[in-house]
């Protein structure tokens, strides 16, 4: 503690106002740019192995950012899922991986995942024809053919692949009936929508067509931003491999590629800046 010997309450007083009024003349320094996400989510897309790359890539995307390099797979990226706060992995190969925690343990599965979803503090995947509860490693469902989609819509788990309905998974019964295999699900503002094989996505509840792209191919449909989105194969003369990202409803290109794109999933600000810090 400093004591003010010889001084007089006046006198400090003096001292003190001229010291504020000094400090009030001096610069203010502007606080450095904010790099790290403030509004906006982010994208994390899948890459699949190429002539040029023996592997399977991940990107996260953000706007006027250049693509950051995620980490690499053995084989096919299938899915992406947001669960208890991390973005996971899984695919062609035998884990789920922490993408966004590398430091955290994979988990360790018999197959390929074609699909993840979480549920309140429940993981569950589509593995070859069943679906399974993976936090207490339990077949909760199997079908006669492929599960390819999983999403959790209105609070219901639903489920679809290569058979002729959309199931409401965990009572295993038919919500929707469809007459094409379905490659994609997503929920949307309490709207559900698929993809099918024939590359058109509908509204599934109506069974109306939402989007049917002349001499494209919708490959998955997912929400971001509060837009309907979804990836796209472009055919056109110049690049017959291009994959493109596109707000649904006004065709509105977000970003293109040379590559295939095989999963996709946007992720909050918080987890953006948890996979920028690593």
């Amino acid at each position: 503690m400093t004591i003010n010997k010889g001084k007089t309450n006046e006198e400090l007083v003096n001292r003190y106002k001229a010291r504020l009024k000094a400090r009030e003349q001096e610069p203010i320094e502007e606080p450095l740019e904010e790099k790290l996400p403030q509004g906006d989510n982010g994208l994390v897309y899948a890459i699949d192995k190429s002539k040029e790359e023996d592997r399977s890539t991940i990107f996260l995307y953000r706007e006027d950012q250049e693509d950051r390099i995620l980490g690499w797979r053995t084989g096919k990226v299938n899915t992406f899922c947001i669960h208890q706060g991390d973005l996971l992995d899984a695919g062609d190969y035998n884990d789920i991986y922490p993408t966004s925690a590398p430091d955290k343990k994979t988990i360790r599965v018999d197959g390929s995942v074609n699909a993840l979803c979480s549920q309140t503090a429940a993981l569950f995947a589509a593995i070859d024809f069943g679906i399974y509860n993976l936090s207490n490693e339990k077949l909760i469902s199997k079908r006669g053919a492929m599960s390819r989609a999983l999403c959790v819509h209105n609070g219901q788990l639903y489920s679809a692949g290569d058979y002729d309905a959309i199931y409401d998974t965990l009572f295993s019964r038919k919500a929707i009936e469809v007459n094409t295999p379905v490659v994609s699900l997503c929920s949307h503002n309490g709207e559900l929508y698929d993809v099918r094989r024939n590359g058109i996505m509908y509204h599934s509840t109506s069974a109306t067509e939402e989007k049917k792209c002349m001499g494209d191919k919708i490959l998955i449909a997912f929400s971001h931003n509060e837009e309907l989105c979804d990836v796209r194969y472009i055919d056109n003369l110049l690049d017959k491999n291009s994959h493109g990202v596109f707000k649904t409803k006004n065709d509105e290109n977000i970003f293109q590629t040379d590559q295939t794109i095989t999963a996709i999933c946007s992720i909050s600000p918080e987890i953006v800046k948890k996979i920028l810090e690593k």
